[in-house]
């Protein structure tokens, strides 16, 4: 009997850590959904700007454009951590809320982290 109630607490042990690792990777793989969704949505933007930039030389923008990987990477890392009262929009890259009623007042506004209100601060 003792040998029984071993091997029920191993196999117990077993499919709650196959629930779990399933679990995690629904999570990362909607996770990845959205960093990809997010990095579609800052390329889009970041391009549209470099084409109209009619001043930026040919070197520069080739500068720029191998550098953009890793600086969308980041940005869309850092969105997606950011702790906001906003909402993420994914697919547009910007934030939204409901708009309120009557303004914040200065304590209100105060209270705010600065990575919130500046976007200086990438968390990570």
């Amino acid at each position: 009997m003792l040998k029984l109630s071993a091997l029920i607490k191993v196999v117990i042990k077993v499919v709650i850590k196959f629930m779990v690792t399933q679990s995690l990777l629904w999570q990362l793989e909607q996770q990845s959904s959205n960093f990809a969704e997010l990095c579609n949505a800052l390329y889009e933007g970041e391009l549209i700007t470099l084409a109209r930039n009619e001043c930026l030389a040919l070197a520069n923008l080739q500068d720029r454009i191998n550098s953009l990987t890793h600086y969308i990477k980041c940005m869309a890392l850092a969105l997606l951590k950011a702790q906001t009262p906003l909402k993420l929009d994914i697919k547009n890259a910007s934030w939204s809320a409901k708009q309120v009623t009557t303004i914040p007042t200065i304590s209100q506004l105060l209270a705010y982290d600065d990575n919130v209100l500046l976007g200086t601060k990438v968390n990570g």
